[in-house]
């Protein structure tokens, strides 16, 4: 494509159809969330400092997560 010319479907890419972006639109959107990651610092904090205090409770977890692969299977194996 020679110099200055701007593809008809500009704003999208050819594989993915999707809009992209430019240098300082990504670079605006990495400071955005960054500040957001500042922001929530705090409260993230927190919450890590809880979740270390209060006891696992592992089998709520595991029991269901069981019962769906013996569900898949048990359909696989209708086939």
């Amino acid at each position: 494509m020679p110099h200055g010319k701007v593809p008809s479907d500009f704003p999208y890419s050819q594989q993915s159809g999707h809009i992209m972006l430019s240098t300082w639109e990504n670079l605006i959107l990495g400071a955005l969330a960054l500040l957001l990651l500042f922001w929530m610092q705090p409260g993230i904090k927190a919450a890590l400092a809880r979740s270390k205090q209060t006891p696992s409770d592992w089998p709520s977890v595991i029991v269901p997560l069981l019962m769906v692969v013996m569900f898949v299977l048990f359909l696989i194996a209708m086939v």
